[in-house]
């Protein structure tokens, strides 16, 4: 079904009041071989509706098989699994991005604890 875009904007005035930061991720090679991995400073930011519970369900609707930390609906288009999240002093690795008929799906797992 086509949502128009004047309903899109009407879910985007009522729900998505939360400001999510987008980092950028660069991995460098240590004296000894190892990756170290870091995070830069906010590349970007976007806005959508932060959710931290009822998060079960979505692992089961998607038939995910890792437990997930933070859902976000949103508008925004640019992420990717990989990508690196914050809001509210937390930090999240998205592992899926999931669009909708009136929005997009993130799903993340808390920084450092990527399922990969």
């Amino acid at each position: 079904m086509r949502i128009p875009n004047s309903m899109k904007q009407a879910i985007k005035d009522a729900f998505y009041d939360q400001a999510v930061t987008v980092h950028e991720k660069t991995v460098t090679t240590d004296a000894e071989g190892g990756r170290v991995a870091s995070l830069s400073d906010p590349v970007g930011t976007f806005m959508g509706n932060v959710r931290y519970t009822s998060l079960g369900a979505l692992q089961e609707a998607y038939g995910l098989t890792y437990n997930i930390d933070v859902a976000i609906t949103t508008g925004y288009n640019g992420l990717k699994p990989g990508d690196i999240i914050s809001y509210a002093g937390d930090t999240f690795s998205v592992t899926e991005c999931k669009p909708s008929d009136s929005h997009f799906l993130i799903i993340g797992v808390k920084y450092g604890q990527d399922r990969d």
